[in-house]
């Protein structure tokens, strides 16, 4: 047998950040990215272009999959915007019009959106106008020329169509075709509009261009402009999507959505939408065999690339019956998995934190069990207060965190925290409901049905949610991470929920 300590020590699992996957470890994601559900293909080549997800799910490793093809493949135009810095109250301030939110947010999306086409036209060599007296590149330069199309992301377009109107004093009258003929009028920004739109929708390329938006969930807040705009930001791709494939040309526009965030978005044609172009990242999957599951797959998968053979890790270097352990303490795959909330990124770092404590021929129970502890405290922690952020204010997410922990053990009924909210001056006003209805989104807790003998989790069934009616199940690697004893005695064992006396 190979020198197993040297071959564990060696496997890379993956960062939990996909851009350093991208930048440090590229091969993770063009050889070790597990396309079962043949999601790159249907961004790639068919209508699909809402990339929906749980956070940690994989939706950024796809934008940096597509951006690793575009630097193999030269007929392949990639880019990808960020909204991390984006300023929603600037992008509403673009409006000096009246008209409805629901109205004039699609259509400065657009001009955006087509702003970062014709970006990425620009480096296309055999793109072209099908308007035979429109002139591609003499339309591009004016658009430089005028300082419209400048910017690294979607804020700095939004900086440069603020800075137009403010440098020319908007409005003017001129009616000018943008491309076709000189003009010594200065257009405004309506007719750029126009004419961006007259340009961007008459291209043709045999080359493909795929633009990426990520990172809606950044900066969340209450506020209903933000919603607003962010829907409208999906109307107005979806818009240009079809455009384009109505013409036959293979431009789009691919944008990565938490779940959570796109659950809290109205629109009237926000189902049509989801039905006919979006994908959901589901990684949970109820099946007989756990070996049979993508998470474990994925594992396998990466830990290949760093051996250069086909390997199964959790029979080969994990103790001896993991797969299927029956022992007392069942520190077994099923129960270690209970840990995480199967998406790949709790499984690597789960996988990266029991390597840390790996230095003998094998991987040891106690090593597990080590690995566990820093995966709690040092990772999942963190991640669930990422996700409660923009939803709960720091405050409340504070006070959460310290209710859970006042109740002593990891399951608990809704009536005991009502009753420790009476007993404890902290927590008088928490508001219970909005607190825990969070709690049970981002799967910080979960629910146990009593009767059925049933675990319910917002991973499992993503239109499940809280039922105050039912058991309380703080999740382990939370509990772990808060303290939490393991098991109530005033309760029956929750068998359903496969958890293990944790340490």
């Amino acid at each position: 047998m190979a020198d197993v300590l040297c071959d564990f020590a060696n496997i890379c699992f993956g960062s939990s950040d996909a851009d350093n996957e991208r930048l440090d470890t590229p091969n993770l994601l063009t050889d070790g990215y597990l396309d079962s559900n043949q999601y790159m293909d249907k961004i790639l080549n068919q209508r699909f272009f809402l990339v929906l997800g749980s956070k940690g799910s994989g939706k950024s490793a796809i934008g940096a999959k597509i951006l690793l093809l575009s630097y193999e493949n030269n007929s392949i135009y990639a880019r990808r915007y960020s909204l991390k810095d984006f300023s929603y109250n600037e992008f509403d301030s673009l409006s000096n019009s009246r008209d409805a939110s629901d109205v004039r947010y699609p259509n400065y999306w657009e001009f955006l959106l087509l702003l970062s086409i014709l970006s990425s036209i620009e480096q296309d060599s055999l793109a072209e106008s099908s308007i035979p007296d429109l002139n591609l590149k003499s339309s591009i330069k004016y658009y430089r020329e005028s300082k419209i199309l400048y910017g690294k992301d979607i804020g700095d377009f939004v900086k440069s169509v603020k800075n137009y109107e403010v440098k020319f004093g908007i409005p003017y009258v001129a009616q000018v075709r943008i491309g076709e003929t000189a003009t010594t009028k200065i257009p405004t920004r309506e007719e750029l509009f126009d004419g961006l739109k007259r340009l961007c929708y008459s291209l043709k390329t045999p080359n493909q261009h795929i633009i990426i938006i990520d990172d809606l969930d950044y900066v969340l807040t209450e506020r209903k402009r933000q919603n607003e705009s962010l829907m409208a930001l999906i109307i107005a791709a979806d818009k240009i999507n079809k455009m384009f494939r109505e013409k036959q040309v293979k431009i789009k526009i691919v944008v990565l959505c938490r779940t959570d965030v796109f659950d809290k978005l109205s629109g009237t044609n926000k189902t049509k939408i989801v039905t006919d172009t979006a994908i959901y990242l589901d990684w949970y999957q109820n099946v007989i065999n756990v070996m049979d599951t993508n998470i474990v797959k994925i594992i396998n998968l990466r830990a290949k690339l760093s051996l250069g053979r086909d390997v199964n890790v959790f029979t080969e270097y994990f103790p001896p019956n993991f797969v299927n352990d029956n022992t007392s303490d069942k520190i077994n795959l099923k129960s270690v998995l209970t840990w995480t909330r199967h998406t790949p990124r709790d499984a690597i770092q789960l996988m990266n934190n029991i390597k840390l404590y790996v230095d003998g021929e094998f991987v040891t129970k106690e090593n597990i069990k080590n690995g566990l502890r820093s995966y709690a405290m040092n990772y999942f922690y963190g991640e669930i207060r990422d996700e409660l952020k923009g939803f709960l204010s720091d405050d409340e997410v504070n006070l959460a965190f310290q209710l859970l922990s006042s109740m002593g053990y990891s399951n608990f009924r809704y009536s005991d925290v009502e009753m420790k909210i009476k007993t404890d001056s902290r927590f008088k006003k928490v508001n219970l409901a909005k607190v825990f209805d969070r709690l049970y989104e981002c799967n910080a807790i979960g629910n146990y049905d009593e009767n059925n003998s049933y675990s319910s989790w917002k991973y499992r069934n993503r239109y499940s949610s809280f039922d105050p009616n039912k058991i309380i199940n703080v999740h382990t690697g939370l509990a772990k991470a808060l303290n939490i004893h393991s098991y109530n005695p005033n309760l029956r064992k929750n068998t359903a929920f496969d958890q293990f006396q944790y340490f």
